[in-house]
């Protein structure tokens, strides 16, 4: 009875953290393309900006890329939509860049 019970904890422990643990891969993680700019707009928010030619798509930031490093490159990069932006209609989503995967 006493390995019944060491058994059944065991599985609802391994359980537990295993659906604990699958947090950080919900994340949606988005791949875009174009040319990072300064980020000085009218929005308020973001450090930089990404562009397709001359259509502003999204507004940066990064806690672990130093997005300056890349200015006016064109880039594919790693990010995750930032909820509550955008601000307005019309603004530009603001994405949170985990990291850099081509540098063209």
């Amino acid at each position: 009875m006493k390995n019944l019970i060491k058994k059944l904890f065991l599985c609802g422990l391994i359980f537990f953290m295993a659906f604990s643990c699958e947090e950080d891969d919900e994340k949606e993680y988005i791949r875009v393309s174009g040319i990072v700019k300064t980020g000085e707009t009218v929005y308020g928010y973001g450090t930089h900006a990404l562009f397709d030619q001359d259509t502003l798509r999204y507004m940066l930031f990064s806690d672990n890329v130093d997005l300056n490093d890349f200015l006016n490159d064109y880039l594919t990069l790693k990010g995750e939509k930032v909820q509550g932006y955008p601000l307005n209609e019309n603004d530009p989503q603001l994405l949170k860049v985990i990291s850099i995967i081509n540098n063209n």
